[in-house]
């Protein structure tokens, strides 16, 4: 059995690296639109009246730094598996840091490549004027839990 400073061999080894990186994305791109939905909620900014509460903004984010934040996913995956868990904890906490920052978030802005966004803004419409509850009560949980399948992947599937 494999330790756990490296990947199981072979096919089960490529899979749990695969399912670490879907894993990875899913947490930071949930970690996102909860934050910027949590920060329109204290502030109580939003772009126009009637995006208020809709989770349109997040999603626009998501969009923007879905493919910043696919591509350290792969990284992570990339890495030896103690590195990987260091690593996601690390991006979460970055992740969480950009979706609570206002816009323009500086530097990052040249990263924003628009992918998906009516796909992001459709999901997040499902939960019309209740963004900040969805956020709350659906989205970190799921953040959690996507979390922790990440990390078990890194354990040779445990």
């Amino acid at each position: 059995a494999p330790g756990r400073d490296q990947w199981r061999a072979g096919r089960a080894g490529a899979q749990d690296r695969l399912l670490f990186a879907l894993g990875a994305l899913l947490t930071l791109l949930a970690l996102l639109w909860a934050a910027a939905e949590v920060r329109f909620a204290v502030t109580g900014h939003h772009p126009t009246a009637e995006s208020w509460g809709t989770g349109r903004t997040g999603a626009s984010d998501q969009a923007g730094f879905v493919l910043l934040l696919a591509v350290l996913a792969l990284l992570g995956a990339a890495a030896a598996p103690r590195t990987a868990r260091r690593l996601l904890g690390f991006w979460a906490t970055g992740t969480v840091l950009l979706g609570a920052w206002p816009p323009p978030v500086g530097p990052l802005e040249a990263l924003r490549v628009p992918v998906l966004e009516g796909w992001f803004r459709g999901l997040a419409e499902v939960w019309g004027h209740a963004a900040f509850w969805a956020a709350l009560l659906v989205a970190l949980p799921f953040a959690a839990h996507a979390g922790l399948f990440a990390v078990r992947r890194t354990r040779g599937g445990q």
